[in-house]
C-alpha cells in the first residue's frame, strides 16, 4: 500500500495487531507479521475523495464521499 500513503499503513486482524504492538514482540517478528499477515489492496474499495480530506482539522461524513473522476 506504499502507493497510497508514504507511511505504509498496515491493516490486519485484531489478534495480529495485538502481537505486532506488544513491546515483547521482537522487531524481526513484527516486520514478518506485517509483511505476511496484513490485508492487501484487493481487500479495499478505492475511490477519489476531495482534497479537503488532507487537513486533520477537517471533519464530516462528506469527506468520505466519492468524487467523479
Amino acid at each position: 500500500m506504499v502507493d497510497v500513503h508514504d507511511r505504509r499503513p498496515v491493516v490486519c486482524t485484531a489478534a495480529d495487531a495485538a502481537i505486532w504492538m506488544d513491546p515483547a514482540t521482537p522487531p524481526e517478528m513484527a516486520e514478518q507479521l506485517a509483511r505476511t499477515s496484513s490485508f492487501g489492496p484487493e481487500w479495499f474499495d478505492w475511490y477519489k475523495v476531495s482534497k479537503a480530506v488532507g487537513p486533520v482539522s477537517n471533519e464530516g461524513q462528506e469527506l468520505a464521499q466519492p468524487i467523479p473522476g
